[in-house]
């Protein structure tokens, strides 16, 4: 009998304070800022510089993640006391 192949399952990350976010758009986060870039909202846009040292991949895949990666940007860790 033949494998029948199957999609890999969405793997999330639970960040403290309960926002749950696909492991994707984090990593995508941190490849950018790693290497210059900030993303900032602006109102329902994401404004995402300096433009210059974005890849066309970069774009396709900011345009696939923009409402995680906008609710990352909204997220605000939960203090440690």
């Amino acid at each position: 009998m033949a494998a029948i192949a199957r999609a890999s399952e969405p793997r999330y990350v639970l960040l403290d304070g309960g926002l749950a976010v696909p492991v994707e758009p984090l990593e995508l986060l941190l490849e950018l800022e790693s290497r210059g870039c900030h993303l900032t909202r602006d109102g329902d846009g994401l404004i995402v510089e300096p433009r210059r040292l974005l890849t066309d991949d970069d774009c396709r895949a900011i345009r696939r993640w923009k409402p995680h990666l906008l609710a990352l940007v909204d997220y605000g860790s939960p203090t440690v006391q």
